[in-house]
């Protein structure tokens, strides 16, 4: 079986192994001083202005959406913190729970709400649960601009650095990335999270044996982190050590025999291994396990278009965004329209290219508007199908 040109996105982590890469870390060690000169700045390099807020906030009020049983819950989870007092904490914790939902528009509302409410500009977590939110719809210079927001309240805050990092490193801006990273881990230097986006960098500068130095290292702090061992699996399938990477990934089901990124990862090296029946094997176990699980649908369309398969593979993209709800989800859309292209439905992939044009930004972005220009130059010449 040929193989699989994409691949699918999974959580990735890895833990800490190596003394030398501890004097890695101190050579790139930021000072706190300069941790917080640099949030003194927050001019936001490369970034684009927030939307205006046209929220309407009524002072002092919660959403309707909160009912009287939650705010008395959330007054009561207080932790001793004076800020979970106010009214915009309580809102702050609605947004946070539409984010928890998946729901990232209806959770902007409701943060910025909270902003509104947040008169002295002490509640840091509403910026950053709004990046967070920003981040997943594909919108990092503006998710960029609510870390820094946050930063200025609280300079030293570790998640959020780790936050900003991966934006930067989600839009293609590595060297700011890094910086990133390597201020919050000046600050905490064994925090998983950092070290995690920081691999996850590495990988998508194809520095795959960088990676997994931080992996291994970070294994070593938590020697049972399935994210880390996930991470570990899929820097090895990168480096094509694939009997390697299905070792981690068994171990992480040994742990958690429905875990459904780990079937799924089993499935993808299968696939490149070229053994198609145990890829879809894999790929329909983790229907077995969660009949709604769409990615097992996203990977058995990648095998079968793979196979050139194309019709096939369309309807299990299709089959995937069912399950989905119709939301937007980049593996999907991008699927579809290349299967669309080969199928010579030229109208359709253009449409389908445009969609994932206005949800991302960075890399993916780039490469939807470079296929879209091939179709249009595929029509211009007259192009047929390659399949019927």
């Amino acid at each position: 079986m040929p193989k699989l040109k994409k691949e699918i996105d999974i959580k990735q982590e890895i833990v800490p192994d190596t003394n030398e890469f501890k004097k890695g870390l101190k050579k790139t060690k930021v000072t706190e001083e300069v941790a917080e000169e640099k949030v003194k700045k927050v001019a936001v390099k490369k970034t684009s202005k927030p939307a205006e807020d046209n929220v309407k906030v009524t002072e002092g009020r919660l959403s309707d959406l909160v009912d009287d049983e939650t705010v008395e819950k959330l007054k009561k989870d207080d932790n001793g913190d004076p800020r979970t007092k106010t009214p915009a904490w309580l809102q702050y914790r609605m947004g946070s729970r539409l984010i928890s939902n998946a729901q990232y528009s209806q959770a902007i509302a409701e943060l910025d709400k909270a902003a509104a409410l947040d008169k002295n500009k002490e509640i840091w977590e509403i910026h950053n649960s709004k990046g967070f939110a920003l981040m997943k719809m594909g919108k990092y210079n503006e998710a960029i601009v609510e870390y820094n927001e946050a930063l200025k309240i609280k300079p030293r805050a570790v998640t959020v650095w780790a936050n900003k990092g991966m934006a930067y490193s989600l839009s293609g801006l590595f060297s700011d990335a890094f910086e990133s990273f390597e201020i919050a881990l000046s600050i905490e230097p064994n925090n998983l999270d950092v070290l995690n986006g920081k691999a996850v960098t590495y990988q998508k500068l194809f520095k795959y044996k960088e990676a997994l130095d931080v992996l291994e290292y970070m294994l070593k702090v938590n020697p049972k982190r399935i994210d880390t061992l996930m991470s570990i699996g899929t820097t090895l399938q990168k480096l094509k050590l694939y009997d390697k990477a299905m070792i981690y990934f068994d171990k992480v089901i040994s742990f958690d025999k429905k875990y459904i990124p780990a079937w799924n990862s089993k499935g993808v090296v299968y696939s490149f291994m070229g053994d198609t029946d145990k890829a879809l094997e894999s790929f329909n176990h983790i229907l077995k396990i969660d009949k709604t699980a769409f990615v097992a649908h996203v990977s058995i369309g990648y095998v079968y278009q793979a196979q050139e398969q194309y019709l096939i593979a369309l309807e299990h993209y299709e089959k995937a965004k069912k399950m989905n709800l119709g939301r937007y989800s980049h593996n999907i859309w991008d699927g579809k329209a290349s299967c669309l292209t080969k199928l010579g439905r030229f109208d359709e992939a253009l449409n389908t290219y445009k969609e994932i044009i206005n949800h991302e930004q960075g890399t993916k972005k780039f490469g939807a508007e470079r296929s879209y220009r091939f179709v249009e130059r595929l029509i211009s010449k007259g192009a047929k199908p390659l399949q019927n």
